[in-house]
């Protein structure tokens, strides 16, 4: 789903980047790059 939805955006002319596990995102969210917008996806277990 993540790519799926990162391709769509790509093809509209937007910027994405990805990041499959937390230390990723936070490792974006530190790069010197400005947010727009953040979509995330929080599975809690049941």
């Amino acid at each position: 789903m993540r790519s799926f939805v990162a391709e769509v955006l790509t093809d509209a002319g937007y910027r994405c980047s990805l990041a499959a596990d937390g230390d990723e995102a936070i490792a974006v969210l530190k790069a010197d790059v400005t947010i727009n917008l953040l979509l995330t996806d929080v599975a809690c277990p049941t």
